[in-house]
């Protein structure tokens, strides 16, 4: 009695498929064009609303202010990071980036700090993280401020310590480049 049911329902199934696909054969052409020509502009409508309701892209103003942003955040963290392994890496690799006066410090930094670290036989790594930072005053075309809350882990053999400064880092414009001009961490 199942089979039979179930061989009914079949034969049902194929014959409205049958049906369906007969009627569809005696539509004209051009009515079948009309609808997917009607299908095609209600895509391109619904298109054009999306890209209307679509986020606005910045100004380029605002562009520079992320960018910038993003550059502090990156030196902050490269500068304050350490390790008596790396013999002062960090701090060279950044050269590049920093205005005159800058550069002139931090090479004489670099010098007096591997005389030290010569003296010291034990490892010392520090790790610099950003955990908020502000553009706290913002000339387009000379000067950007930035304050920001950084959390310093030292390690040293058998022991970890972890502290909470504030850094203040000053970016300016020499030429057509950002440079970092100051950068104060206490």
């Amino acid at each position: 009695m199942r089979k039979l049911i179930i061989i009914i329902i079949i034969l049902i199934l194929i014959g409205g498929t049958i049906w369906f696909l007969i009627s569809k054969k005696n539509q004209p052409i051009s009515e079948n064009k009309n609808i997917i020509n009607q299908l095609v502009n209600q895509e391109n409508t619904v298109d054009q609303n999306q890209i209307k309701t679509e986020t606005p892209v910045p100004a380029a103003e605002d562009l520079l202010k992320i960018n910038l942003t993003n550059q502090a955040r990156s030196f902050i963290e490269r500068y304050g990071s350490y390790s008596t392994d790396s013999d002062y890496e960090n701090l060279k690799e950044l050269l590049p980036t920093m205005a005159q006066p800058l550069q002139t410090e931090t090479e004489t930094r670099i010098k007096k700090g591997v005389k030290n670290d010569m003296a010291v036989s034990n490892f010392l790594g520090l790790t610099t993280k950003v955990i908020s930072i502000n553009l706290d005053e913002f000339t387009p075309d000379s000067e950007a401020i930035f304050s920001a809350e950084v959390q310093e882990q030292a390690a040293h053999p058998g022991q970890t310590d972890i502290s909470y400064k504030t850094a203040k880092l000053t970016l300016v414009k020499s030429a057509d480049e950002w440079k970092v001009g100051e950068i104060i961490i206490k």
